[in-house]
């Protein structure tokens, strides 16, 4: 499997400089569904799955953090491209409309199993979004930031929309505004590793 355009062109353009600088803002009245649409989960509305920790394979959603009249989240990527991913010749994508009746030796395993809503062949990745050097800025109140600061501080990471920021990844940094009574949380790349942020996928459903 390979990708087009070259990533590794790329990357060496944006060293140097050559970059398209992309910004993302959202505050309290942003439209979530607008935005996030990826984001939120079938049993999950999008507020609830917007922020949240991550520990050890698992996730805690900070609902309190949206609901903020402080909140203002911003999202600067010196670039961001989107990769299409090549299968190569090993795939054969006809065989799946050829084959969604069968053969299934197996009694086991219907056409369902594979395709249709809850099938595991229903998404096929055919291209990925990858961003250089993405930096967050979350901005929320004092009374806020001190519910979760123990909470986030203790976590291997933190996610926002669909990004996942890790603190191998980026360097955390906490400014205090006393007259707005808010929290500015820096989250800073530390190094020039492109991150992907966004996966495209076909909808399978031969």
């Amino acid at each position: 499997m390979s990708i087009t355009p070259n990533l590794n062109t790329d990357l060496q353009s944006w060293k140097t400089g050559l970059r398209n600088f992309n910004e993302i803002k959202i505050t309290r009245g942003t439209s979530v569904y607008q935005h996030w649409k990826v984001c939120g989960g079938a049993d999950a509305s999008y507020f609830d799955g917007f922020f949240g920790g991550n520990v050890g394979g698992s996730i805690t959603f900070d609902s309190d953090v949206w609901a903020d009249n402080q909140m203002e989240l911003t999202i600067d990527l010196q670039d961001v491209k989107l990769y299409t991913l090549d299968r190569a010749d090993w795939w054969i994508g006809g065989m799946l409309s050829e084959y969604k009746n069968g053969p299934f030796y197996d009694s086991r395993f219907t056409p369902a199993t594979f395709f249709g809503e809850d099938g595991t062949l229903k998404l096929i990745p055919s291209a990925v979004l990858v961003g250089f050097r993405p930096k967050c800025e979350l901005t929320i109140s004092d009374f806020v930031y001190s519910r979760h600061s123990t909470d986030w501080e203790g976590h291997a990471g933190i996610r926002i929309g669909p990004f996942q920021i890790s603190s191998k990844t980026h360097k955390v940094t906490v400014i205090e505004n006393s007259e707005k009574h808010t929290k500015t949380i820096t989250f800073a790349p530390t190094d020039d590793r492109p991150l992907i942020i966004g996966v495209l996928s076909d909808l399978n459903l031969a």
